[in-house]
């Protein structure tokens, strides 16, 4: 549902990589990164809403 989807976008376990400098995921930014971790959660929030609207739509 979209509210368990907002649930857990607003969750404050959001991990952040630099995939091309840690590919194995072991060192976690976000602490680091705040900011950019709130602009990415923001913008998977209106995803999730958008791709719950389409998906929606064509439902009878």
């Amino acid at each position: 549902s979209t509210e368990a989807a907002t649930e857990s976008i607003n969750a404050e376990n959001w991990s952040l990589y630099h995939l091309t400098n840690d590919r194995a995921e072991q060192n976690d930014l976000a602490k680091l990164h705040p900011e950019r971790v709130k602009t990415m959660a923001a913008q998977w929030a209106q995803l999730v809403e958008r791709f719950n609207q389409d998906a929606n739509h064509g439902a009878r």
